[in-house]
């Protein structure tokens, strides 16, 4: 039985091996990348329209994160409403992607007249993960995590901050980890997120 193993368990990873550089091989990236859906702010009826001008403004495409890999996704996403500055403040969270490259912008303000960017820009094909079928999808997203949220990963990390009483932003790759970017004392800070 033991020569059985031997000769079955090289043979196996080499197998296994072969397949997984295979399947790395088979995406083409920027074949992908093409693929990546993106919408004008103007598919966004429920935003404010002071909002939606200032995103068509810079010339932001919102990238579509795709849930469900195969093109169907949770549409529109990644423009995102929550109180990020403080509590009780209507905010506006998008990614904005020009010429293929994204980054994390927050609307806030009268009439959302002012911005920050909340990330360096990135390429979007950075945000695509691999689907095991030789294919890739979209999967940079972000969404509104509430103050019960951010309490809850704070406690998780065993980090404190006081008075969490506002919403933050989740920023991560679904299906992986992610980051919570949460104004505090007015500085942007990171928490980790979700695993």
């Amino acid at each position: 039985m033991r020569k059985f193993w031997l000769l079955i368990f090289p043979s196996f990873a080499l197998i296994m091996a072969s397949l997984q550089s295979v399947r790395a091989e088979e995406i083409n990236w920027a074949e992908e990348a093409k693929k990546i859906k993106y919408l004008s702010p103007d598919a966004f009826p429920n935003v404010p329209k002071s909002v939606r001008v200032k995103l068509t403004a810079m010339r932001c495409q919102i990238p579509q994160a795709d849930f469900d890999s195969d093109g169907t996704g949770h549409e529109p996403n990644n423009l995102i409403k929550g109180s990020f500055t403080g509590k009780n403040k209507a905010e506006w969270a998008a990614l904005c992607s020009v010429n293929k490259e994204s980054k994390l912008v927050l609307l806030y303000g009268k009439n959302f007249s002012r911005m920050v960017e909340l990330s360096p820009t990135e390429r979007d094909q950075g945000g695509l993960q691999g689907s095991g079928d030789g294919n890739a999808y979209y999967s940079w997203v972000i969404s509104t995590v509430n103050p019960a949220g951010v309490k809850h990963y704070l406690k998780r990390d065993g980090m404190q901050l006081q008075n969490v009483n506002h919403d933050g932003i989740s920023v991560g790759f679904q299906g992986k980890g992610s980051n919570v970017r949460y104004f505090y004392q007015g500085k942007w800070i990171e928490i980790p997120g979700a695993d």
